[in-house]
């Protein structure tokens, strides 16, 4: 099976996904206590997204709401 995948600025970036994580010991609210993680394929293989590695690439944490309002987890990027 191919990994899923966006294109971003013209280039195709294959990614793992990891859809509805909780993030708390004892959530009170799955669907709000929990996030998707997007990590491009190329760093499981040691390899390189423009000059990003798996060392120093970015992180980032889309969020489909505003202010401190629970909701869940965006589904894409």
């Amino acid at each position: 099976m191919q990994p899923p995948h966006e294109m971003v600025n013209g280039q195709e970036v294959k990614y793992r996904a990891y859809r509805n994580v909780v993030y708390v010991a004892h959530p009170k609210n799955k669907a709000a206590q929990s996030m998707n993680i997007f990590i491009p394929a190329a760093y499981f293989d040691n390899g390189k997204v423009n000059d990003y590695t798996k060392k120093n690439a970015p992180i980032f944490m889309p969020n489909g709401v505003g202010g401190y309002m629970s909701a869940k987890p965006r589904l894409s990027l």
